[in-house]
C-alpha cells in the first residue's frame, strides 16, 4: 500500500488570533488510523488540517476558476496575432508543431511576479527546441518593462494584451495554458501554489506541477 503520509502545506492566510495559519493537506483515507494520528499531531502544533484522497497534482489542477478551465480545456487555442516586447509579431498559427506554455499575468499581481523564477526554471529545464514560452499581460509596454527590469522573466513577453485576455475570459491572475503540438489546450492552471521554507516564509511552489505537466505532454 502506498505511503499515505505524504502531505503539503498550502498557505491559506486565515485570521486566527490575528496571525496567518498554515493549512496542511494530508493525502490518504480519512478513516485510516495512521492518517488520523498524523492529523492530530499536526493540529496539536497549530496547523489546520485537511484530508483528501486526491493526489497533490490532481488538487492543483482543480484549483481556481472552474468555469474558465471547463471553457478552454481540450479546446483549440483561441487565435491571436500580437506584438512582443522585442518587436516581433507572435501568431498562434505559427505555434503548431510546438508545445506551448502561455502564462497570463499582471503587474498588479504579486503571486504572478513571485513565480517568475519558477517559470524561468521551467524554460531552462526544457529548452527552446520543442517548447515555446509566452507571457501575456494587459498593461502597457512601459509598465511591463518597468516590472521586468526589476523582476526578469525569460519568456516571450507580450504587453497590451487586454483585448485578447478579455476575449478568452481571463479575469484573475495568474492563469496558464499548456498547449500541445496540435494547438489543443491540454492543461489549464489557476493561481500560485505556495509552500513554507525552513524559516516559515511562503515561497512559490508551482514548478513541480508545471514540470509534471510538461512530462505528461512529451
Amino acid at each position: 500500500m502506498r505511503n499515505l503520509f505524504s502531505f503539503f502545506a498550502v498557505l491559506m492566510f486565515l485570521n486566527v488570533y490575528g496571525q496567518a495559519k498554515v493549512t496542511v493537506t494530508l493525502t490518504g483515507d480519512p478513516n485510516d488510523p495512521k492518517i488520523t494520528k498524523k492529523k492530530q499531531e499536526l493540529e496539536s502544533k497549530g496547523f489546520a488540517v485537511e484530508i483528501s484522497k486526491e493526489s497533490e497534482f490532481d488538487r492543483f489542477l482543480k484549483r481556481g476558476d472552474k468555469a474558465f478551465r471547463q471553457q478552454h480545456l481540450n479546446q483549440s487555442l483561441p487565435p491571436f496575432e500580437l506584438k512582443a516586447l522585442d518587436g516581433n509579431t507572435v501568431k498562434s498559427s505559427d505555434l503548431t508543431g510546438k508545445r506551448v506554455h502561455m502564462n497570463f499575468w499582471s503587474i498588479t499581481c504579486k503571486p504572478c511576479i513571485d513565480e517568475f523564477a519558477e517559470l524561468s526554471r521551467l524554460r531552462k529545464k526544457y529548452g527552446e527546441t520543442d517548447v515555446i514560452y509566452i507571457a501575456l499581460a494587459p498593461e502597457s509596454t512601459d509598465q511591463v518593462r518597468r516590472v521586468l527590469n526589476r523582476y526578469p522573466l525569460n519568456y516571450i513577453t507580450i504587453a497590451d494584451a487586454k483585448a485578447y485576455l478579455d476575449q478568452i475570459g481571463v479575469d484573475g491572475y495568474p492563469k496558464n495554458f499548456f498547449v500541445d503540438t496540435e494547438g489543443i489546450i491540454r492543461y489549464v492552471t489557476d493561481g500560485t501554489h505556495y509552500k513554507t521554507n525552513l524559516v516559515g516564509k511562503p515561497v512559490p511552489d508551482n514548478f513541480r506541477f508545471y514540470d509534471e505537466i510538461m512530462k505528461r505532454m512529451q
